[in-house]
């Protein structure tokens, strides 16, 4: 809440700049902004854990955090208390094979919860992917068991260099294998690309690991597939795993921009062709199965794409979002919908400058009206039938940052839809933020939590933003430089947005938070957030934020 003063008629011109100056510590003072709906909690220190991956899982009825961290061969288990925000246990694991690395925990439930990683074989030159059954009791690991071993060397997982297409300094050190799980959860599907035989395009054909098991990591099929066409002719545009253990890839044939879907069942390949708009441009899209059986396909569409030309000339492309397009279709591929939502002009100019929004209106008249480099981090479909699309704009760009051209990554505008079983939007929400900072990532994008009637959206603000309104542009928060905890909440069935600041990570409960990174966010429990940060001097704490009863 902005801290309003009135200031009567004053018979010294000092007296009222001496007023003014004793307000001023107020006025800038970050904690009268803060939102009073949340409690916030800081833990007592404990000893840090250093680790490049870190993950964390609300156990136990909600009543424990299971922290899981990894750096190489080395893996930590740690267990917290919900209630008494204490450190109950911790155990080290050096009991895993030679070059072994992270590659995702699959938390089905409390009985079902798996530490997945892959191990190089020097060598062959393949790679073995494990898995360790993960007892959230007590936090302990079980003995390695190995998955399969690849057939030949791994480049990485399709589904990962779908995620970030068109943004190569993104994909930095990304896993090569991918783990997916069907929409009921009884299967898994871990998928991985081999290296090219041959590196014309027009020559080769992909080959792409798919091994499917069930949810007690039973095998239930798995082999190296090949791909009908040559990498020239075929864009993948989204893989995923029905209940059934079939697996979907979806293509897009260059230049005749023909969709097909591609499904494998233990190996057999039957190929669906989608009679749908071929016109539209694709950067990825999301396979899924509905509670119904069917499969629903969607994704941002664009017009095409733009090149943009920074002050050196250097070129980049950037991908004109106008909107979102899906479709579904029955168990034996016939198309049963299929439907393109277009966003609004006034939509598109919200939170803009007058001259971006001048530019937005230019474009319009050509029909190229769009959100540039909107990213697709999000889809999630309901057992009702409805679908809830979130997109963020992420892009990389060589500029200049205060004295020097550098690499600049931005994490701006997030872009959340709803839309029913009928294809109706029932809401449509852009919420502004303005990110940059040259370390990738870094404490920059945003975590996005859906909670019983709620979808909360927690990312690093600059303080300025806390009140904006859709006339204005927000204020840029530079990586690095302090920052506002900040929330959106959007209530899923009125599409009613607040937004609130929850800390000032530079002065929490007279403490500065380091290390801030979203992925160390994660919901506890019903309305109950927890942030590991870093506190200094080897130490580190959970941030607790609880919404008011």
């Amino acid at each position: 809440m902005a801290l309003h003063i009135t200031v009567k008629t004053f018979k010294s011109m000092k007296t009222k700049i001496l007023l003014l100056l004793l307000a001023v510590p107020f006025l800038l003072n970050g904690q009268s902004k803060l939102s009073k709906a949340f409690n916030i909690t800081l833990s007592n220190p404990y000893a840090v854990v250093d680790a490049k991956d870190k993950q964390y899982y609300s156990v136990n009825n909600g009543n424990e955090i299971l922290s899981i961290k990894s750096r190489g061969d080395i893996v930590t288990t740690q267990l917290f208390s919900v209630e008494g925000m204490n450190e109950i246990s911790r155990k080290e694991y050096e009991d895993f094979p030679k070059y072994a690395k992270f590659v995702d925990i699959i938390h089905i439930d409390d009985e079902h919860m798996y530490y997945i990683y892959e191990a190089y074989n020097k060598k062959s030159t393949t790679f073995s992917v494990f898995a360790r059954v993960i007892s959230t009791a007590d936090g302990t690991f079980g003995p390695n068991k190995e998955l399969f071993t690849s057939a030949s060397d791994v480049i990485g997982s399709p589904s990962n260099s779908i995620v970030f297409y068109g943004v190569g300094p993104f994909a930095i050190g990304l896993p090569k294998f991918k783990v997916s799980l069907s929409f009921d959860k009884s299967k898994i599907l871990i998928d991985y690309r081999t290296r090219p035989e041959n590196k014309n395009d027009s020559k080769n054909f992909d080959r792409i690991g798919m091994y499917v098991f069930d949810n007690e990591l039973n095998s239930i099929w798995g082999e190296e597939v090949k791909m009908p066409y040559t990498e020239a002719i075929i864009n993948n545009l989204a893989y995923g795993i029905s209940n059934n253990g079939s697996t979907y890839t979806l293509i897009q044939k260059e230049k005749v921009n023909d969709f097909e879907l591609l499904v494998y069942k233990n190996g057999e390949l039957t190929k669906h062709t989608l009679d749908i708009n071929k016109d539209l441009k694709f950067q990825r899209m999301e396979v899924k199965e509905t509670a119904d059986g069917n499969v629903i396909c969607a994704g941002f569409y664009a017009n095409g794409t733009d090149i943009k030309v920074d002050w050196t000339g250097n070129v980049s492309t950037s991908f004109n979002t106008d909107g979102i397009y899906y479709f579904t279709m029955d168990k034996d591929g016939n198309l049963l919908t299929a439907k393109q939502i277009e966003f609004p002009i006034a939509f598109i100019k919200l939170y803009l400058s007058p001259k971006q929004k001048e530019k937005i209106q230019k474009r319009e008249k050509d029909g190229k009206a769009g959100i540039s480099d909107l990213k697709l981090i999000n889809f999630t479909v309901n057992k009702d039938g409805s679908f809830v699309f979130i997109g963020e704009q992420q892009y990389a760009r060589n500029e200049m940052y205060f004295t020097s051209q550098k690499m600049v990554y931005h994490y701006e505008a997030i872009i959340a839809t709803k839309v029913n079983n009928e294809g109706d939007v029932i809401w449509m929400k852009k919420l502004p933020k303005d990110q940059a900072g040259v370390s990738g990532q870094g404490g920059m994008s945003v975590k996005y939590v859906k909670a019983k009637d709620s979808h909360y959206f927690l990312f690093l603000d600059n303080a300025k933003n806390i009140n904006l309104s859709p006339t204005k542009v927000p204020a840029e928060h530079k990586d690095g430089a302090g920052g506002f905890l900040t929330t959106y909440i959007i209530n899923d069935e009125t599409g009613n947005v607040e937004k609130h600041g929850l800390a000032d990570i530079t002065n929490v409960k007279g403490q500065e938070l380091y290390q801030f990174n979203v992925t160390r966010i994660f919901e506890a429990k019903q309305g109950v957030f927890f942030l590991e940060v870093y506190l200094k001097g080897k130490k580190d704490g959970m941030l607790k934020m609880g919404v008011k009863e």
